[in-house]
């Protein structure tokens, strides 16, 4: 990852919390995983296909609201960073 002052960093993992307002396009808008709007195409523990490894919470709308929503898919997230962890130390080990 570059960060803006051009310092290299590897992070495990990366939390962006952009408040109220979405304003993600400046952020991975270049990577296709917003739609028209700039709402997440997937959400949750899914990832896209073009950025594997990013996830978001909090973009869900159902009457019911989005608080409610946003544990599961935190759970969710959770369960798929740690899978993604495993897959990465085993391709480290096998090598």
């Amino acid at each position: 990852m570059l960060l803006a002052d051009g310092t290299r960093i590897q992070p495990d993992a990366v939390i962006a919390a952009t408040g109220y307002r979405r304003g993600l396009e400046g952020l991975v808008g270049h990577l296709g995983v917003l739609d028209e709007g700039g709402i997440p195409l997937v959400t949750g523990g899914n990832e896209h296909l073009s950025a594997p490894g990013l996830f978001f919470n909090g973009y869900r709308s159902e009457l019911s609201g989005q608080l409610r929503l946003m544990r599961p898919d935190a759970r969710a997230i959770a369960r798929a960073a740690r899978r993604q962890r495993k897959r990465a130390a085993g391709i480290r080990n096998i090598g």
